[in-house]
């Protein structure tokens, strides 16, 4: 999560795709862009000599390699791309994280009560 204006917009070269072996539909490349302005969850078109190839999302890196997603087979391995959603958007209904217990704990049959003891120091 992040703010999506970081790279939403961002205009871009897109090298050296290749497919994955054994995976189908993803593909790795590379990229003369400077700095980390790509982010996992990035949706962006991909275009070659202006004509639209189809819309892609950027998986990440592994093992030192640029990885996306497509679910058009792509014949190229070079490519103009452009970020139309931005992987950093706000996601207000994300989940922060669970809780798993052998129980629930929202059903009780009695009155729990706990004890603690606080120990306060004397002052000089």
């Amino acid at each position: 999560m992040g703010a999506a204006y970081q790279n939403i917009g961002l205009t871009f070269d897109v090298q050296h795709v290749d497919n994955l072996l054994h995976h189908d539909n993803y593909y790795e490349f590379t990229t003369p862009m400077k700095g980390d302005k790509l982010f996992p969850g990035d949706e962006f078109i991909l275009y070659n000599n202006g004509t639209t190839i189809g819309k892609v999302v950027y998986s990440g890196d592994e093992a030192g390699n640029k990885i996306f997603y497509s679910p058009v087979t792509l014949t190229e391995t070079d490519y103009t791309a452009k970020i139309v959603r931005s992987g950093y958007r706000n996601q207000l209904t994300v989940a922060a994280g669970n809780i798993t217990a052998l129980q629930d704990p929202t059903v009780s049959n009695s009155t729990v009560n706990y004890t603690k003891t606080i120990t306060i120091p004397k002052g000089n």
